[in-house]
């Protein structure tokens, strides 16, 4: 969808929310209805990345009642926006990535990149599953200036991207999808549903340094040891594990129960 008339600093803000309730009342029409069977593009905004285009994108999205198949077309560009508000599109259900040729800046080379602050936040966008499109440019001034280039150094940060974490492998499949929260004491879970808790290392990363840091104060009061500790829903053993090695580093003796 083109982008609304606010998002460009051009029109009245009468004629954008106009615009949003036409929009909202084809979502709220069933539109998506005829999608699915169709195989329907999804609906997704122009916007810039801008402070004006995200006030113009939220005002939209507002308008339409938050509907779950609109999405934005984030427009990037050389501006002075800051890394703040940048980064909030990170929390936006950006569906592509437009890249016009006013978004590209020339090397010393004589070949075209994008600015610190948009390769960076394009990055970031990766990891949501984007698609990029490249607006060739009118005129080609310089011999690495046509849309072959751009398209050769998006795709070579896309592939220099560091490979994923253990964590954000397990998360990428369900990213910024809700869930209902797991009860561990008053239900009786699998052992498959154990496994999927033992797959965030965080968590026991962070219950071994609590340990640790319990361990070292009472070895550093001169407490007598063995010191005991208890784990309470120890569910297969890393809680049990954490707290082992946590006495190990912390050099001291426990009676451990769980």
């Amino acid at each position: 969808l083109p982008p609304p008339h606010a998002a460009l600093g051009t029109g009245t803000s009468r004629s954008s929310c106009g615009y949003a309730r036409a929009v909202g009342d084809l979502l709220a029409g069933g539109l998506f209805s005829l999608a699915a069977m169709e195989e329907v593009a999804p609906v997704a905004l122009r916007v810039p990345a801008t402070s004006d285009g995200w006030r113009a994108w939220n005002c939209f999205r507002t308008l339409c009642d938050h509907h779950a198949q609109l999405s934005c077309a984030l427009e990037l560009s050389v501006d002075k926006t800051s890394d703040k508000e940048l980064e909030r599109w990170l929390a936006e259900p950006v569906r592509s990535v437009i890249l016009p040729p006013s978004a590209f800046l020339l090397n010393r080379s004589g070949y075209p990149v994008l600015p610190k602050k948009a390769k960076a936040l394009l990055e970031k966008l990766f990891r949501h599953q984007v698609q990029v499109i490249i607006c060739e440019p009118a005129t080609s001034a310089g011999e690495h200036e046509g849309l072959l280039p751009r398209q050769s150094y998006v795709a070579q940060l896309f592939q220099a991207l560091p490979p994923l974490s253990q964590a954000d492998r397990f998360a990428y499949t369900h990213k910024d999808t809700l869930q209902a929260p797991l009860q561990p004491l008053a239900d009786n879970l699998e052992s498959e549903t154990y496994e999927l808790f033992e797959t965030d290392p965080v968590k026991y990363a962070r219950y071994q340094e609590a340990a640790f840091i319990f361990f070292t104060e009472r070895k550093g009061q001169g407490r007598p040891m063995p010191f005991c500790a208890m784990v309470l829903g120890a569910g297969r053993g890393p809680l049990v594990e954490a707290t082992l090695k946590a006495a190990e580093r912390a050099e001291v003796q426990i009676e451990l129960y769980a």
